[in-house]
């Protein structure tokens, strides 16, 4: 994998990691090694689509002015959560994609 795609891809993951467990030391190493780039862009477009997917569906309950009244408040909630996971991601797969080239 190419070094400008491990800090997009593991930067979040680490952070959580360090957040919950403080006493653990990380430490990453990269490879040098080439990866068949057709076929990393191939797999990310399916992430995409499949992102993509999901963000269509929780922004469409969200749009539901029924579910959005009569959910509780933390199943809207979660279904927000959810939505700015899903657009994070999005964005992160996107930038994977751009350094690829």
């Amino acid at each position: 994998m190419p070094r400008a795609v491990v800090p997009i891809l593991l930067e979040p993951l680490i952070a959580s990691f360090c957040h919950a467990y403080p006493e653990v030391e990380v430490e990453i190493a990269a490879s040098k090694e080439l990866i068949d780039l057709a076929a990393e862009r191939e797999r990310l477009g399916k992430e995409i689509a499949k992102t993509e997917a999901e963000l269509v569906t929780v922004r469409k309950k969200l749009a539901n002015e029924s579910f959005v009244a009569n959910a509780p408040a933390a199943v809207v909630a979660e279904h927000r959560e959810r939505e700015k996971k899903f657009a994070d991601r999005l964005a992160q797969l996107e930038q994977m994609v751009a350094s690829l080239g």
